[in-house]
């Protein structure tokens, strides 16, 4: 009798651990939620963010601040950012606001002035340090799926959800670089760098694949954020140059307005916008 007992004993056991098993291996197939590195920074305790509206007061030329969001922490990055790769993507950003005419200054902010989650006080802190106007955040977040983890992520960007839909042994690189205007925390603009590189290993070499996946998708990603930034840079300087409305404009001591090349790269910039969107249309009817 006792036997029978403890048959049936060892038979619920078993049972719970399998339903337990079976209910991770349905979990692992769920999707998870995150911020990226920049929203979690700013926004630590909302989950859904309004982007402020209020006018900006920009005083030309402006300053800027270039730093890196404080990583997030979390189980599925396989790796982190190497700091070689960070100053190659620190640079690609900055390049990009040194042809500005009405940019003064750009500091590279070191990693340990950003605190995790410092938010909005923390960059009032650097802008009365450094004394900075604007500053641009970079967030870095890859994800590399095994058969084992969360098949997707929806990643609460600075302008909304980016979706992540993961495949075996895939790997998924996300870059986001915010402008901001700390006194009014008025987002400028921002420009997205996404890479998706699909699973070709097998177990065998699967680490060593997973590490030239990460620097292929690292690259990929670095590229496109920098073309998206590019067009986000020119298009906020055609918005800047239209006058007051969207910001209020004001010049320090000394500072013309006309910056070195006058209205040059407005006249270029409007062009190479009207001459893309016509061969755009050409290429559709054609």
């Amino acid at each position: 009798m006792k036997s029978k007992q403890v048959l049936r004993i060892r038979l619920v056991a078993g049972m719970a651990l399998l339903l337990a098993g079976s209910g991770c291996g349905l979990w692992d197939q769920q999707q998870a939620t995150r911020s990226t590195g920049i929203m979690s920074f700013l926004y630590p305790d909302e989950a859904r963010p309004k982007m402020v509206e209020a006018v900006p007061r920009l005083e030309l030329p402006l300053r800027v601040g270039l730093a890196f969001a404080p990583e997030v922490s979390t189980g599925w990055r396989r790796t982190g950012l190497p700091e070689a790769s960070r100053v190659e993507l620190l640079e690609a950003v900055r390049a990009h606001f040194e042809q500005l005419p009405f940019v003064e200054d750009i500091q590279v902010i070191p990693a340990g002035y950003l605190r995790p989650k410092g938010g909005f006080q923390n960059l009032d802190q650097l802008r009365s340090l450094l004394g900075i106007d604007v500053i641009a955040l970079v967030s870095y977040d890859q994800v590399q799926f095994t058969w084992e983890n969360i098949r997707s992520f929806a990643y609460w960007t600075i302008v909304g959800t980016h979706l992540v839909r993961g495949q075996e042994n895939s790997t998924h690189t996300l870059l986001e670089a915010g402008v901001f205007h700390i006194e009014s925390r008025r987002l400028l603009f921002r420009a997205p760098g996404t890479s998706e590189v699909a699973g070709r290993s097998t177990l065998v070499r699967l680490e060593e694949q997973w590490r030239q996946d990460s620097e292929e998708g690292f690259k990929e990603a670095v590229a496109r954020l920098s073309a998206n930034l590019h067009r986000e840079v020119l298009a906020f300087q055609v918005r800047l140059r239209k006058g007051p409305g969207e910001f209020q404009i004001a010049h320090r001591p000394g500072y013309t307005g006309a910056g070195r090349l006058g209205w040059l790269p407005v006249l270029v910039i409007l062009a190479a916008m009207v001459l893309g969107r016509r061969m755009r249309l050409d290429h559709a009817c054609s």
